[in-house]
């Protein structure tokens, strides 16, 4: 009869003991699968955008060839020739003011933004490039200031 005492005394520990564990082990998957949410959470958050792939004037790409190489006075000088041809080519003028900023002349490339977004209000590349410009001389208020001053709702989104 004692041992069989003993043996209930034993079960009913082990069972009391268990549920403690397997509570310790639920709220440990609880508190990781919280842990990889917010770092999924953060890293959607703070990824850049892909970029869709549009077909490109060869002469933005020869205008781009000659800034990756160096030249910005030459890409300058070849965008603002595309641009005089067909003023409301988007591609040159985001090269133009991007080349611009390069050059450290943002006032110049803010112009250009500003005349293609009169012409061309619905292109989102546009805005996305002052944005950008902005962010790489860590302007990030102007940056900011700049995306709350955009009015037109498509653009917004």
């Amino acid at each position: 009869m004692a041992v069989l005492y003993r043996h209930k005394n034993f079960l009913r520990e082990w069972r009391k003991n268990m549920k403690k564990k397997v509570i310790i082990w639920i709220a440990v998957g609880i508190l990781i699968l919280a842990a990889v949410g917010v770092g999924i959470w953060f890293w959607m958050q703070n990824r850049e955008p892909a970029e869709p792939e549009i077909p490109k004037d060869p002469n933005v790409v020869e205008g781009q060839q000659l800034a990756d190489s160096g030249d910005l006075d030459a890409a300058i000088k070849k965008y603002e020739e595309l641009i005089l041809s067909k003023p409301e080519n988007v591609d040159a003028s985001i090269a133009l003011a991007e080349a611009y900023a390069k050059k450290g002349d943002i006032d110049k490339a803010r112009a250009e933004i500003n005349r293609i977004m009169t012409l061309v209000p619905t292109e989102t590349r546009i805005y996305d490039t002052m944005v950008k410009i902005y962010k790489e001389q860590n302007r990030y208020i102007d940056a900011a200031l700049f995306v709350d001053s955009i009015t037109d709702p498509t653009v917004r989104s």
